[in-house]
Formats: C-alpha cells, structure tokens, sequence
C-alpha cells in the first residue's frame, strides 16, 4: 500500500528541480526523510519529513542557504534555482497567501499563515556569511 508521504515524494519530485533526491529510511522513532538539493552550490534544499510509524506528512521544508558574503561560492549563490524552487513550493500547496509568502520569502521578517489546510512558516535567521530563508510547511488537521 502507498502511504500519503510516498505519494507526496511522488508528487513533489514531478514538479522539483532537483540536482540530487534521496530517501533516508525511518528508524529509532524517526519517520523517513525526502530530501532534494538544488543549485549549482547545492544551497538550495527541500525536505519532506514523515511522521514516524504512520506513513503520514509531518512537514515538508523548503531552505535556501543565501551566502551574503562571497567565500568561494559568489554572492546570492543559487538565487535562480531558490527562485524557482519557492515558486514550485507554491504550486504544490497553493493557498490565498502565495503572494504574501513570495515577498516574505524575499525579506527578513519571520511570518506565518495558514490556508488551504497548511500553515505556513517562514523564517529568516542570519549568520556570519549566510542568510537562512526556509519556509516549513505543516498540514492541519487530517490532511495527508
């Protein structure tokens, strides 16, 4: 039987750019891990988290690693790819909000909302050379 988070890897791998995939078993507690790395630098990542035992989606992540500061992998490395990938991101879980998580994703302010059984996370945290952009997406309720 398929399970919501295999078909998730399914439907999300139809739509990604990925440079690499690859899915880390569940083990010791842990659900299994989806992982796509984007971008020539490989800055650009997305993430779809199982919940452990259930076959179900946790989260499903979206990272950009925004070097600010060039140390051998220019400035703004893999701006495209996270680019396309945000707007990926938004066409596998639309809601009313996609404009509002577009500019938020290009900002430093921290934002959340929810629509269409999602919430939305955004988050920006930075570090000495590199911006943190991610964008966590959690489903409410029953939703795979």
């Amino acid at each position: 039987m398929v399970t919501p988070f295999q078909k998730e890897v399914e439907r999300s791998k139809a739509v990604l750019s990925c440079k690499s995939t690859k899915i880390t078993p569940g083990s010791s507690g842990w659900g299994a891990l989806f992982g796509c790395i984007g971008g020539e630098a490989e800055t650009v990542k997305f993430f779809i988290n199982e919940e452990p035992e259930t076959g179900r989606v946790s989260t499903t992540k979206f990272l950009w690693n925004d070097w600010f500061k060039d140390r051998g992998y220019g400035l703004h490395a893999d701006a495209k790819d996270a680019d396309k990938m945000i707007h990926d991101l938004v066409k596998l879980y639309p809601s009313d909000h996609d404009k509002a998580l577009l500019k938020a994703f290009k900002g430093k302010k921290n934002f959340t909302v929810e629509g269409n059984g999602y919430r939305f996370e955004y988050t920006f945290d930075r570090g000495p050379a590199i911006d943190e952009r991610m964008i966590v997406v959690t489903p409410l309720g029953s939703t795979p």
